[in-house]
């Protein structure tokens, strides 16, 4: 529970994996622009997963920082941004929508809420390793230029940090279904040439040619 002087606030909050996109700043008629983002959670069976939309409204706190490091990437079409994420006061919300096929009107649902904090978060499969806190912007403007997808096309790892202790990259890396960065693991996995063994329910890491 949050408290402000002497009013209480119940403290309602959503943790879990998914993706960004149509991040937007937005310039109110009055008061201070502010930022939303729209969020796709991932639930359900790993193979085949159920979506939940988010429209975060506000983007608060802890977060606020590392979306707007992200923010570029988030826009770009040919880049797909993963994060773990907490949002808060979420409330179901549905608007009227054209469906691109058919032209016919649809109802979209929707849950309206805030995203507080930005756990992990990772850009084509590449995990984000943020460097937040300094008070020298020139040194904020590097870091935002690490965190950029075209760092990752530059090759510049500096900004990328393993999901796996040394011990774990063996031969074979099982994986735990129920991690909540199991997805995340999977897709690392995959970037270093490890490779799926029906036989083993393992993955595996090929010997060097």
């Amino acid at each position: 529970m949050s408290t402000n002087d002497t009013v209480k606030y119940n403290d309602q909050h959503t943790t879990g994996m998914g993706y960004l996109n149509r991040a937007r700043t937005v310039n109110p008629a009055q008061g201070q622009p502010y930022e939303s983002v729209s969020l796709t959670g991932l639930g359900g069976r790993v193979d085949n997963p159920s979506y939940t939309f988010y429209d975060c409204t506000s983007v608060l706190g802890k977060a606020l920082e590392k979306y707007l490091l992200l923010k570029d990437d988030i826009n770009d079409d040919n880049r797909k941004v993963m994060i773990c994420f907490k949002v808060s006061d979420g409330r179901p919300d549905s608007y009227v929508t054209k469906d691109k096929q058919t032209g016919q009107d649809v109802r979209r649902h929707v849950i309206k809420c805030k995203l507080l904090d930005i756990t992990w978060a990772s850009i084509d499969g590449q995990v984000v390793q943020f460097e937040l806190g300094s008070d020298d912007d020139s040194q904020k403007t590097d870091q935002s230029q690490q965190v950029t997808g075209n760092s990752f096309a530059d090759g510049d790892q500096t900004n990328v940090q393993s999901l796996f202790s040394d011990d774990e990259l063996d031969v074979y890396v099982k994986l735990d279904r129920d991690d909540p960065l199991f997805m995340a693991k999977k897709s690392e996995l995959k970037s270093i040439g490890y490779r799926w063994d029906t036989n083993e329910k393992a993955w595996f890491r090929p010997a060097a040619a």
